[in-house]
């Protein structure tokens, strides 16, 4: 049996990873991912449908993210440059501006912020 797909594998990457939805009478509205690796914990997107924004679903799962980390952890997010919606909230839940750079992929360059919270 492949070792990338064992139950073992699986334990592994559910350790470094979660993934939670939000939902309005059974239907899924929103969604959070949270990625963490040895250097950081990357909250990788909150998505909230536009119809259900400024209900408190972003600020839940954020919350329900920050409960997966242990005190002293930071949480970062990486958001494209100019999305004042996201940094906005990110900036009223405690984040700070931490830095901006440029990355290239397939021809398309993204400029990036990255902002962070201590927990």
């Amino acid at each position: 049996m492949n070792t990338e797909y064992s139950i073992d594998q699986l334990y592994r990457k559910l350790e470094i990873t979660a993934f939670l939805v939000g939902e309005i009478e059974n239907e899924v509205v929103a969604f959070a991912n949270l990625h963490r690796t040895k250097k950081e914990n990357d909250l990788s997107a909150i998505y909230v449908h536009p119809e259900f924004q400024s209900k408190g679903l972003g600020r839940a799962l954020l919350k329900e993210i920050i409960n997966k980390l242990q005190s002293g952890d930071e949480l970062v997010v990486y958001l494209e440059k100019g999305n004042h919606q996201a940094e906005s909230f990110y900036r009223k839940q405690g984040f700070l501006h931490i830095e901006e750079f440029s990355e290239s992929l397939f021809e398309h360059t993204f400029n990036t912020v990255k902002m962070s919270v201590n927990i």
